[in-house]
């Protein structure tokens, strides 16, 4: 790229920092990341970072466009005498989630981001930024390695290697929802043999199989009663009021966290307010609350309760025991539960709402599934209970799933078992997001490749590794099963935050394993696709 020179800030001017990016594979992936870093590109600002790399890349002697959602392809005919190996594409996104640091006053649509090397806490050579904003290694590092990939100025560039043709595509708003991805022309797979996505985050990690995920929403139309019509001294002053407040739950990601068996907030309280009927008491649901979106473990849970007075030992009993069993399945010791007794409300949902939501909720599986046949610790299939909501002022009762599988037979499972539940409860699916999984193939012939590049780079083994989220490759899929993909990447901690950071010793292994890949493509026999 035409760079604007900006000066690194190396921290304490460690000198084995300096020479480490001197190195010269290392120093001139660096450099195109750092030209990325002075080009605002939060999602859904992508446009003069695409602008810059398409100018790059025609540079580069690519054909390259844009199409209308402002994904960047280009293409590279062969080198003269590899014009049929199989075509390689390396893909990866363009945008980035900008977290900003407290006070720092930094504008993401305006301000470049502030490029420092330095170490961790633990020594290891690191870039990282001042804490104004985060770094945007998440995908921008992988960025840069290709685009060094074909401006390896040491032998005229990647026009003088040895490759066959080549792809790149470069996608907007992948931290939106995998949005650049599936608008992408599926045309753009047809002739693609090949897919080398560098989007992760761990070195030497080959990822060859993701989840796909279904988000669902239930309802079902509220029913408001008086308090008293369900507990008869609301109305005379015989009956107690308990806010239920569950705190201190560790929470987490629904794809990274959901095999750490931890408490999921929406699903205790529900089990809770289930015990608590089940134990005799006919309790009033003035209000139910839990969880905040689809693709997160809920962490807290509120409800108000209206009961006949004398028994609240009998609540508070039922409230520990639900809590200890919850905790002895638990990894962590997690969480507790707060009782206040709150003014009686004068309005409640109707028995037949509170029971239904209970019912539905507590038939249905919350958390692992299953793992994979393959990659023993890793989560195939699972369901996460995103958020649930009741309440006598809302018109309707809420029920969020986000469903997670790389297997269809369990996926179709899950999702029967969400059908049956709704309709004997009474709860109608209104909306319904979808992206499909990328499956595991043993027999991977891209995979093998680059697993033997990397040891070629490194002199150490790579890992065959499959992940429980979606990333772009699961899109892909759809478009062309028929090509062969990986994922992988350098070492990148802490995404999304003001601590991001890179591992500069990565840098380095990550570039020239692509670079070896690309050789070791051209060397291929094309044969017919799968």
């Amino acid at each position: 790229m035409t760079r604007k020179k900006r000066k690194m800030i190396i921290e304490n001017n460690d000198e084995a920092i300096r020479k480490l990016l001197e190195e010269p594979v290392t120093k001139g992936v660096t450099a195109h990341f750092d030209e990325i870093c002075s080009i605002p590109h939060s999602s859904g600002h992508e446009k003069a970072l695409a602008d810059r790399l398409r100018t790059f890349l025609e540079s580069a002697g690519c054909t390259a466009r844009t199409d209308a959602s402002g994904n960047v392809s280009a293409y590279l005919p062969a080198s003269q005498g590899y014009e049929n190996a199989p075509l390689l594409m390396f893909q990866g996104h363009l945008d980035m989630v900008c977290a900003v640091g407290d006070g720092s006053g930094y504008d993401p649509l305006t301000d470049s981001i502030e490029l420092l090397a330095g170490r961790d806490i633990d020594g290891t050579p690191i870039l990282h930024t001042s804490g104004r904003s985060s770094l945007g290694a998440d995908d921008g590092i992988g960025l840069a390695a290709v685009l060094w990939l074909f401006d390896r100025a040491a032998d005229g560039g990647i026009r003088a290697a040895k490759h066959g043709p080549l792809k790149v595509l470069m996608t907007v708003r992948e931290e939106q929802g995998l949005h650049g991805a599936e608008s992408t022309r599926k045309s753009l797979f047809d002739d693609v043999d090949f897919l080398v996505n560098i989007d992760g985050f761990t070195a030497g990690r080959f990822i060859t199989a993701s989840a796909g995920g279904r988000r669902e929403v239930f309802e079902r139309a509220s029913e408001s009663v008086p308090t008293g019509r369900i507990v008869s001294g609301a109305d005379t002053g015989a009956a107690s009021a308990f806010e239920i407040r569950i705190r201190g739950l560790l929470g987490g990601h629904s794809g990274f966290d959901i095999n750490k068996k931890r408490i999921n907030g929406a699903a205790f309280i529900c089990r809770l307010l289930a015990d608590i009927r089940d134990a005799g008491v006919d309790y009033a649901l003035c209000s139910l609350d839990s969880g905040m979106a689809h693709n997160v473990i809920p962490s807290s849970a509120d409800a108000v309760i209206v009961f006949e007075k004398g028994q609240e030992e009998l609540v508070r009993d039922v409230a520990r025991m639900t809590l200890a069993a919850a905790k002895a399945d638990a990894t962590d010791d997690e969480g507790d539960f707060e009782i206040l007794e709150v003014p009686v409300p004068e309005l409640a949902v109707s028995r037949t709402i509170r029971d239904g939501i209970l019912d539905f909720v507590n038939s249905t599986t919350v958390g692992v599934v299953k793992y994979m046949e393959h990659f023993k610790d890793i989560v195939d299939t699972s369901c996460n209970l995103g958020r649930i909501w009741a309440a006598p002022d809302r018109e309707t009762a809420h029920v969020m799933f986000f469903e997670r599988s790389i297997d269809r037979k369990a996926h179709d499972a899950v999702i029967k078992e969400h059908a049956d539940a709704a309709e004997k409860t009474g709860f109608n699916l209104i909306v319904v997001d979808e992206y499909g999984s990328w499956e595991f193939d043993g027999r991977n012939p891209l995979l093998d490749a680059a697993l033997a590049a990397y040891e070629e780079a490194t002199g150490e083994k790579g890992e065959p590794y499959a992940v429980h989220i979606g990333i772009e490759p699961s899109v892909f899929y759809g478009d062309n099963p028929k090509m062969y993909m990986v994922s992988s990447g350098m070492n990148v901690h802490d995404p999304h935050t003001v601590n991001e950071r890179c591992d500069i010793e990565t840098i380095a292994p990550f570039a020239n394993t692509l670079l070896n890949l690309t050789a070791r493509v051209a060397d291929m026999k094309k044969e017919p696709q799968r």
